[in-house]
């Protein structure tokens, strides 16, 4: 049996444009079943896309026949378009047929960032300069008040341009939006955007508490296991809607993890960070911290900072003191190493995020030098994504020039 229209009638586009390209629409007409005589398809775009020519294309076919005629189609902006076909053909038969493309830069988005003093009383008119862009594709924002080490609000914008959902990216695009309120900063549907980063998440929740990297079939990720279970404790204070039995599996996941940790370097790189996990969820192991706080000497340089999250959370500060973890973790502070700990031990290959997390929250990858709004430009060091515990996946940082609040992000 077959099931299929007697006139087919398809566009063949390529997969993507360009803004300024120029192309040949053809479009597919095969009569099937029809009696002879003119097929007609009307073309019509949405979008930033125009027809050049008629947008009328006839072929006169005979039963079995083919045909392919053409038109010109122009890319006039960035974006989705839409390449609609009306088809008339003999016999009163009639169909519509949609086709999307995507009309997108040769290039990847490029991000501007300005700033300087301005004195009491004095005006100063924002100009950025919006010639340099596509028409539409580019969106500024502004930040006033005293020097910034990093912009928060790019970070969080930068997290939610990624384009896929693997366990990593899910949740460090919901961690922010547990840490921040309602506002500019969060963006716009904070708890929708919070919920839906919780629900791939839980997608990816194995039988045993652990997550998988994309599948909850694959093998448990130990400090991705962690780093999501984190995130549920922090999405849950927020407000989201996260089951019970879910944060009781992840949890109980980390504890069986933390009472035997292994001896390889990334067993000791993540054991901080489940004591650390544990602490915050008020399941703390004060003996298991003053164990890793004797020893802190030995841990890979970023998860010293995890032996006095988990610490002080477990009610061991002095001990961590004693192993020459200096500092404590407050309600704020933990946030602060939390951010630290995770993208500081970001899988090899992680994405470009993680290492704009990381200069966010202060570690090797931050700033190397400071000035006061945008008086000279900074020098900053730019990690490979995959920088991680230990140095596995380490790169040479590579100097970039910056300077301060003032952002243009754009193709």
């Amino acid at each position: 049996m077959f099931v299929r229209d007697p006139l087919v009638a398809e566009p063949l586009l390529p997969r993507f444009l360009a803004p300024g390209d120029q192309v040949r629409l053809t479009v597919l007409l095969h009569n099937l079943d029809l009696p002879a005589g003119e097929q007609v398809v009307t073309v019509s775009v949405d979008g930033p896309l125009a027809v050049g020519g008629p947008a009328r294309l006839a072929a006169n076919l005979a039963a079995g026949a083919q045909a392919l005629p053409f038109v010109t189609l122009s890319a006039t902006g960035a974006g989705r378009g839409i390449v609609r076909l009306d088809v008339a053909g003999t016999g009163g038969f009639h169909v519509q047929r949609e086709t999307a493309i995507t009309v997108r830069p040769a290039r990847g988005a490029t991000t501007m960032v300005a700033g300087g003093d301005l004195a009491p009383g004095a005006e100063f008119q924002l100009a950025p300069p919006l010639d340099r862009f596509i028409a539409g594709t580019w969106t500024a924002s502004a930040t006033f008040g005293g020097a910034v080490r990093y912009d928060v609000a790019g970070l969080v914008q930068s997290l939610d341009r990624y384009p896929l959902w693997c366990l990593e990216q899910a949740t460090s695009r919901g961690l922010p939006l547990a840490l921040l309120p309602d506002g500019p900063l969060a963006g716009a549907d904070r708890a929708a955007k919070l919920q839906q980063a919780v629900g791939f998440v839980l997608d990816r929740q194995r039988f045993d508490g652990g997550f998988g990297l994309w599948t909850a079939s694959q093998e448990a990720e130990p400090w991705l296991s962690v780093y999501a279970s984190e995130f549920l404790l922090r999405a849950r204070q927020a407000g989201a809607a996260i089951p019970e039995q879910a944060v009781a599996d992840a949890l109980k996941f980390i504890a069986d993890a933390a009472d035997d940790p292994g001896d390889k370097p990334e067993d000791a790189a993540t054991q901080p960070y489940r004591l650390y996990v544990l602490a915050l969820a008020g399941r703390g192991r004060p003996g298991a911290a003053r164990v890793i706080a004797e020893r802190v000497d030995r841990l890979p340089t970023a998860a010293r900072q995890g032996a006095t999250g988990g610490g002080a959370g477990a009610g061991a500060r002095p001990a961590a003191r004693r192993g020459g973890v200096r500092g404590g973790v407050g309600r704020a502070g933990a946030a602060v190493v939390g951010v630290r700990l995770r993208h500081r031990a970001a899988r090899p290959g992680g994405d470009r995020a993680a290492a704009e997390g990381e200069r966010a929250a202060g570690g090797p990858a931050g700033a190397a030098a400071h000035h006061d709004a945008g008086r000279r430009p900074v020098r900053r060091h730019a990690v490979h994504p995959g920088a991680g515990l230990g140095g596995f996946g380490r790169r040479r940082a590579r100097p970039q020039r910056d300077t301060r609040p003032g952002r243009v992000r754009g193709a």
